[in-house]
């Protein structure tokens, strides 16, 4: 038989959980906020923008374009080396405002 004690704490531990998880959504919501503004400022073309439960920082992806060498420059890196038919195609990532921002480009 289950108490109204132990009713009150499983409550209080979905209360809490709740609370995190928002908590987390506002502050990921935000960093796309300042993320996307910021990218939009610099004339960057964004595509689409993942925000998954499971994923530590929320993904933009971005049009391929030179201008983004020179905005991260150090700062960027290759994630991925892919063949798509005769081509090579390189998936590359930089962070700003928490969000991780990605793009590709073919060789």
């Amino acid at each position: 038989m289950t108490t109204a004690k132990a009713l009150y704490h499983d409550w209080r531990d979905l209360s809490a959980t709740r609370y995190a998880m928002l908590a987390e959504f506002d502050k990921q919501a935000e960093d796309i906020r300042k993320c996307v503004h910021w990218l939009t400022a610099q004339d960057v073309a964004i595509l689409a923008i993942d925000l998954r439960r499971n994923r530590r920082q929320p993904h933009i992806q971005v049009a391929a374009a030179t201008l983004l060498h020179r905005l991260f420059g150090e700062d960027c890196a290759t994630v991925e080396r892919r063949q798509d038919g005769d081509s090579l195609v390189y998936t590359w990532a930089a962070t700003r405002f928490d969000c991780a921002i990605r793009w590709e480009e073919f060789a």
